[in-house]
């Protein structure tokens, strides 16, 4: 605040980074206006669509408020990358919104090393809500799989034969574990996560020695 009110009618440079790729983008920016207290403010433009949640009136069922909307958001997400990608007739969509424990693990490095400790826990929580209701996605192998079964068996009034149903199963398993490989793979490739391994037991064994 005391650079902000410093520097009215001023241009300052305001540096930004990223924690996807730690870059770094500097932004020139003129402290021209004032908020109804008269003192000196500088704003963000974020383009798209912003939503704003406030538990500030109900403080007690704030966590009960939040896990609500976090799910309403990850629902949506879900079916926003399966509609699009049968729209595109292509997967790249749910490829590049769905990641494995190498991006969990390089969003929570980079969190530590800015000091966020509180958008870890938020992260960890993020993480647990998403594999929950992937876990209800009507997938065979997965829970929504088997409530699928029951649904059919229950429209059909045909109980599924024990070889069909491990058929089944067993198919939704080789697709998921297919698909973990290919996104673990991914991973690896796209964030060197290899070679920032070697980078930091090179850095911590450089200490010791």
């Amino acid at each position: 605040k005391s650079v902000i009110r410093s520097n009215f009618n001023k241009e300052i440079t305001i540096k930004v980074q990223k924690l996807q790729d730690l870059s770094i983008s500097e932004y020139k920016v003129l402290v021209s206006e004032k908020n109804a207290e008269g003192a000196p403010i500088i704003g963000v433009i974020i383009p798209g669509e912003v939503y704003r949640l406030d538990y500030s009136g109900n403080k007690l069922l704030a966590p009960v408020a939040h896990t609500l909307n976090y799910t309403k958001y990850n629902l949506a997400l879900f079916g926003n990358l399966i509609s699009q990608s049968f729209k595109d007739r292509s997967l790249t969509k749910i490829g590049e919104g769905t990641g494995t424990i190498v991006q969990a693990t390089r969003y929570t490095y980079k969190f530590i090393e800015a000091s966020y400790f509180l958008n870890v826990l938020e992260l960890c929580a993020a993480i647990s809500l998403s594999v929950g209701i992937f876990n209800l996605l009507p997938i065979p192998a997965l829970d929504g799989g088997y409530i699928l079964l029951v649904v059919i068996e229950t429209i059909t009034r045909k109980k599924l034969s024990d070889k069909w149903l491990n058929r089944f199963v067993g198919a939704g398993y080789i697709a998921l574990m297919g698909l973990f490989v290919i996104l673990l793979l991914r991973d690896f490739l796209q964030f060197g996560f290899i070679q920032n391994v070697i980078d930091s037991l090179s850095k911590l064994f450089g200490r010791w020695m």
